[in-house]
């Protein structure tokens, strides 16, 4: 779903395809935490994983990781722009599905040949 910070701004045409909006406040309430945990995963002192694993560990969703959902949605609806506007882009994974469908297809050929 793409989200927007103003969903009535979006021209009429592509209302369905906004799923809500995106809430800026939250963000810029928590973008200190965000920088913070940012950093901790470039240093290396703490992976990626261990930081959703403190995340699953708090009895209510942790306010932190809200925030980074919502950049996600921001980071999501980024890439389906870039996606619908980049045709080589489009080519590139057409080209990448095709090859794992052809390998998929042999392997299954030699599985029944058999």
């Amino acid at each position: 779903m793409n989200c927007l910070f103003d969903p009535a701004s979006a021209p009429n045409e592509l209302r369905s395809l906004i799923g809500g909006k995106i809430r800026e406040g939250l963000i810029v309430q928590n973008w200190p935490g965000v920088l913070r945990s940012a950093a901790t995963m470039v240093t290396g002192a703490m992976p990626p994983s261990q930081l959703l694993k403190k995340f699953a560990a708090y009895p209510r969703q942790h306010e932190l990781a809200v925030a980074l959902r919502e950049i996600g949605r921001v980071e999501r609806t980024l890439f389906v722009i870039e996606w619908l506007l980049d045709a080589d882009m489009q080519r590139r994974a057409q080209i990448g599905l095709n090859k794992g469908e052809a390998h998929h297809a042999l392997k299954n050929a030699l599985r029944i040949g058999r």
